[in-house]
């Protein structure tokens, strides 16, 4: 009789917990979200992974910038970042354009930038490709970045 009873109950919590939001199945999807598990959780965390990455360079806090970069590219992405750190200020950059392969574990993004260059301050538009590659352990990572024509 215990038994019954205790199945019942269970029973009746697992019906109800989804209509109240349980903390223990909305904690474990709010996980699978931040993780990125799923390919529209790894699509929500590349507009984040983005700002963070082009703040940093905005304001010239380039170990933050590097610490986006996939490890085989950093070196050449140093190089570049600290030619320009001195030379370009980026004042405004916007997202043109996502595309996400199939899995969602990489995506093209087309940027367009408003810097000047010192000692000029002509404001100047530019426009550039990155590709960002995710992984389960990193999150999103700069892959490649290449600049286009206007």
């Amino acid at each position: 009789m215990n038994c019954r009873k205790l199945i019942i109950v269970c029973l009746l919590l697992l019906a109800v917990c989804p209509l109240l939001g349980c903390p223990i199945i909305a904690g474990t999807m709010d996980s699978v979200r931040r993780v990125g598990l799923t390919a529209s959780s790894r699509e929500s965390l590349l507009s984040p992974a983005l700002t963070k990455f082009h703040e940093a360079l905005s304001w010239g806090d380039l170990g933050a910038a590097l610490a986006m970069v996939k490890d085989e590219k950093r070196n050449e992405l140093r190089d570049q970042f600290l030619r320009d750190k001195d030379k370009v200020k980026v004042i405004e950059t916007s997202v043109d354009l996502a595309e996400f392969d199939s899995d969602g574990y990489a995506a093209t993004v087309y940027i367009t930038s408003k810097a000047y260059t010192i000692p000029f301050y002509v404001i100047q538009k530019t426009k550039s490709k990155q590709t960002w590659e995710f992984s389960l352990s990193d999150g999103w990572k700069l892959a490649s970045k290449e600049s286009m024509p206007e």
